[in-house]
């Protein structure tokens, strides 16, 4: 029959850096986890605060009356997005929830802080195989 007395060290010196570096690890790893969990909803949120902002610029920009090209062009070379006219298309509905923890996440942050900017209706779409975020308006 196995016991745990099988895997302890039978020396005092392996028994006391035991005692010494469990801890130690143990520790490490909870004050790890912490940092980085703090860490990511940190920059999670700043980064769909600046999200937001820039959707409500473009939408703000669309509602002076400029050509939408003028303002793709602007987008794909300023802000590394894609804006294109759903109008025509019933995007809204096909629309398929988020699969994954961080994923779904992200969305729920993103979509607090777009609720907040935004007077449109709109639907966040993650796209898991191409690795990005579609927000329709």
């Amino acid at each position: 029959m196995l016991s745990i007395k099988n895997f302890l060290p039978r020396s005092l010196f392996g028994r006391s850096l035991l005692i010494i570096l469990l801890p130690v690890i143990l520790l490490q790893v909870i004050l790890l986890t912490v940092f980085l969990d703090n860490h990511f909803r940190k920059m999670t949120s700043r980064y769909t605060e600046s999200v937001a902002g820039e959707i409500a610029f473009i939408v703000d920009d669309l509602n002076t009356g400029r050509p939408l090209e003028e303002l793709q062009s602007k987008t794909a070379k300023h802000l590394e997005m894609r804006v294109r006219d759903i109008s025509k298309g019933s995007y809204l509905n096909k629309a398929a929830p988020t699969k994954g923890l961080w994923e779904r996440w992200v969305s729920k942050s993103l979509k607090s802080v777009l609720e907040k900017n935004l007077n449109y209706p709109f639907r966040i779409i993650y796209n898991d195989k191409a690795g990005f975020i579609s927000v329709l308006i």
